[in-house]
């Protein structure tokens, strides 16, 4: 949050010549405040495999399951996967809007072609994935789950991969983790895992229980992941 204040003022200062803004950025390019340094949590194959099966059979939201297995296996940031609500005068063109806003950045079905291959560009740098999803058997037993057989034909061809399960629009992002709390109080997740964990700081290729993944990774993006690791 401070080092958004910071931003925030600093384009205040440099780009709109305000005097607070200013006299803020100066306080707080100064200011030092304790960090809690880098969460050492991770959300295990286990936690997911029971997620998955309790959103699916508990609750009756296989869009949660579906999430957390693209957001695992695929080392996928939430809003990557289930995309975000912008008003519609944010950059970025969306056949989505409700309202004053619009939909951008989530998986959509034109993503996987007739092979099973997703491509996806994240919104974090624009970095451009591309994934064989039959290496990633929790994503497919969640695809199967929804299309009610082995055979893919049923899903739909076009539009959002990840649409709420009541109202059937996009997640927004706060319902979304209000309700995969729920779905992981009740798999038995521990409450100190969150669905950030997905992802563990500082991982730039797959692993153990994680889909091939084919990506572009430059110097730039290591020296990033190697520093977000020290932290």
């Amino acid at each position: 949050m401070m080092v958004r204040l910071r931003a925030m003022f600093s384009f205040g200062f440099a780009l709109l010549e305000d005097q607070e803004c200013e006299r803020l950025h100066k306080i707080l390019k100064e200011a030092r405040f304790r960090t809690l340094g880098p969460r050492s949590f991770e959300i295990t194959k286990e936690h997911v495999l029971a997620i998955c099966a309790t959103a699916r059979d508990h609750f009756g939201w296989p869009s949660i399951g579906l999430t957390q297995a693209f957001q695992f296996e695929l080392l996928l940031p939430q809003k990557d996967v289930i995309g975000e609500w912008v008003p519609v005068s944010e950059p970025g063109e969306s056949d989505i809007v409700w309202k004053d806003q619009k939909w951008l950045r989530g998986l959509r079905w034109s993503n996987i072609d007739k092979n099973l291959i997703l491509r996806h560009v994240t919104g974090a740098g624009g970095r451009s994935i591309e994934v064989d999803l039959r290496t990633a058997p929790m994503v497919l037993e969640e695809l199967y789950f929804m299309a009610g057989t082995r055979d893919m034909e049923p899903l739909p061809t076009h539009g959002p991969i990840i649409s709420c399960d009541v109202t059937g629009m996009p997640w927004r992002t706060v319902e979304f983790r209000r309700k995969w709390r729920l779905v992981a109080d009740r798999a038995g997740v521990p409450d100190k895992v969150k669905n950030r964990d997905s992802v563990p700081a500082g991982m730039i290729v797959g692993g153990p229980d994680r889909a091939s993944i084919s990506q572009r990774i430059t110097l730039a993006r290591i020296n990033n992941s190697l520093r977000r690791r020290r932290r």
